[in-house]
């Protein structure tokens, strides 16, 4: 059983400080067209593994995470001022930590759809300083001036770093409750199907007879395989190798199993 975990609402929060005065900083919004949400099975921890269902997995998880504390409870917390009011909103630091997971499992590490940038705050950055200008033209306008804001906005790392702004340690927030959404496995093949069924021993003779119905001596070779086959396998095992050999299209070695006299083999 696979699914994923999705908050409400993900918001990403890009720092950038100072290289000389650490005490200036702005945070960038960073926005995504998508997500592609991390997908765990049941069992991969300890926390889940005996859930049978969703719904059995999204209640467990409900109640570990009322011992979670939010933002607007955390005084501490870089985001607090801003987030005060808001309740429902948690670092997904915290949350790791009261499901005894990794951090790194609730960071988007994996989306596209054009990334949006909006400055979110500054931190003792003057008017005067944002607008300065950066002895890098624009790309695509050389006779366009960047400034510190222009930067900002956009997000642009070489100018930002023309200016002795480098990224600092961004904040990850995820709005509760967090949905546990179940990921539809794609329905296997009868390919797929007949290959599950199949023993290590069988895949073992498989690759010897792909061999042998490629060699020069494959007469000789053949002659060994089929005395190996009527002392290891019974009818049922040839019916399966035949059943996969169709499937996969395995020509030469379907021609030599559908030669067999199925006769001579037990049941």
């Amino acid at each position: 059983m696979k699914f994923k975990l999705i908050p409400t609402e993900i918001i990403e929060l890009l720092s950038y400080r100072n290289t000389k005065d650490k005490t200036k900083a702005f945070w960038i919004w960073q926005t995504w067209g998508f997500i592609n949400w991390l997908e765990y099975e049941h069992d991969a921890t300890e926390l889940f593994e005996d859930c049978k269902t969703i719904k059995e997995i999204q209640s467990k998880l409900d109640t570990i995470l009322k011992k979670a504390v939010p933002i607007s409870k955390d005084k501490k917390h870089t985001m607090y001022d801003d987030y005060e009011d808001e309740d429902d909103l948690y670092d997904i630091k915290q949350i790791a930590d009261v499901l005894n997971m990794e951090e790194d499992d609730f960071i988007n590490d994996d989306s596209g759809g054009f990334a949006t940038n909006q400055v979110f705050k500054w931190e003792n950055v003057t008017e005067q300083e944002k607008e300065k200008v950066s002895s890098i033209p624009d790309d695509e306008d050389e006779n366009k001036k960047v400034t510190l804001s222009d930067a900002a906005e956009g997000n642009m790392n070489e100018w930002l770093d023309d200016f002795g702004y480098e990224s600092d340690n961004g904040v990850t927030l995820y709005r509760l409750p967090l949905k546990v959404v179940a990921v539809e496995e794609e329905p296997k093949t009868e390919a797929q199907k007949v290959a599950e069924q199949l023993g290590i021993q069988h895949i073992a003779l498989l690759e010897r007879l792909e061999k042998a119905v490629n060699s020069n001596v494959r007469k000789k070779k053949k002659a060994v395989i089929k005395k190996e086959l009527l002392k290891k396998f019974k009818v049922e095992d040839i019916k399966l190798l035949i059943k996969h050999c169709k499937k996969n299209k395995y020509i030469k070695q379907l021609k030599f199993l559908e030669k067999l006299n199925l006769k001579d083999f037990k049941e």
